[in-house]
């Protein structure tokens, strides 16, 4: 190819993401998406022994944005999410987590077929587990179901692809890296979680 063809060549394609841009400006994206992940967990809390674990994990989240500029969009999700441990080596038998957050995010398309996407989180939690404990602790009794309430904090980066399926229509695999911190002052318990999320969505553009 010559030199020629070549200029000519890049030229079309900084035409064709510039004309995608003008697409997008001042227009609104409605959509969501539904995940699964795969997480290696560490929590701990005052009395009971450091417990490390994997988890699975699902979740529901409806999005809203604005395209402010060119490909670069903002916006706001609500997340839904619910998880379940079953314990092998370990005082509790089972642990349950539901999770409902508010996610502000920021959204850049690379090209026309990739996104970037960074978010922040912040919501509560709700656990429940039956734990067996080999030790007494004051107030719980040797084996009982606790319920806790915590406040949870994090981000989450991650890239997607966008493929159009329809006019202003585009379903789109993502995968995520989340970081989340439960705090609770029942118990004086807190947890960290790291996961990586696989997700598919469905976005409109209007």
């Amino acid at each position: 190819m010559n030199s020629k063809k070549l200029f000519l060549y890049f030229l079309i394609m900084a035409c064709s993401i510039n004309l995608f841009s003008q697409e997008k400006q001042k227009k609104y994206l409605i959509g969501g998406s539904v995940g699964f992940s795969f997480k290696n967990e560490e929590s701990e809390m005052d009395g009971l022994s450091t417990n490390k674990y994997n988890q699975f994990a699902s979740y529901l989240s409806p999005t809203f944005g604005y395209f402010v500029n060119n490909n670069l969009a903002i916006g706001l999700e609500l997340t839904y999410s619910i998880s379940r441990i079953n314990y092998k080596e370990s005082g509790m038998d089972y642990y349950n987590n539901e999770r409902i957050l508010a996610s502000p995010f920021i959204r850049y398309y690379v090209t026309q077929y990739l996104f970037l996407k960074g978010q922040g989180y912040f919501g509560k939690a709700k656990t429940k587990y039956k734990a067996t404990f080999f030790e007494p602790i004051e107030g719980i009794e040797a084996t009982e179901i606790i319920k806790n309430e915590s406040k949870t904090l994090g981000f989450s980066v991650g890239m997607g692809g966008s493929v159009k399926v329809a006019e202003n229509i585009f379903l789109e695999p993502m995968v995520s890296y989340i970081h989340l911190r439960d705090k609770s002052d029942s118990y004086v318990s807190k947890s960290i979680e790291n996961e990586v999320v696989f997700s598919l969505g469905l976005t409109i553009i209007i």
